[in-house]
């Protein structure tokens, strides 16, 4: 009983691993699949990682420039009722300079320079 026991189980055996290696270009054949799969997302991954730092940086840009000349508009807006009273002061003091001046004694001869 005990060699018929060995033979059969020989003999499972030997199926077993026959059936192993009919089953092992089936594994390989998936495990090459999970890492076509596996590349393909990361690769994915990796191109819209990169796409979206450029739109990212891209965005941040035109917001911060956007910012700045809305910064630039609403400073200028809002010095503008400061800067009007001083420009026309200043403005009435070089007039008030200019006006004070003494004439110009007028040359003999424009075309010639005035003589030392």
């Amino acid at each position: 009983m005990s060699l018929l026991f060995a033979v059969l189980m020989l003999i499972g055996l030997l199926t077993l691993a026959a059936g192993g290696l009919a089953l092992l270009p089936a594994v390989l054949g998936l495990a090459i699949a999970f890492f076509a799969i596996w590349l393909t997302f990361a690769v994915l991954g990796l191109v819209l990682r990169v796409v979206g730092l450029v739109l990212g940086g891209v965005l941040a840009l035109t917001l911060a420039l956007a910012g700045g000349v809305l910064a630039v508009v609403l400073g200028l807006g809002l010095l503008l009722p400061l800067l009007v009273p001083v420009l026309a002061i200043a403005a009435l003091i070089w007039l008030l300079v200019r006006a004070s001046r003494p004439a110009a004694a007028p040359q003999a001869v424009p075309s010639l320079p005035p003589r030392a």
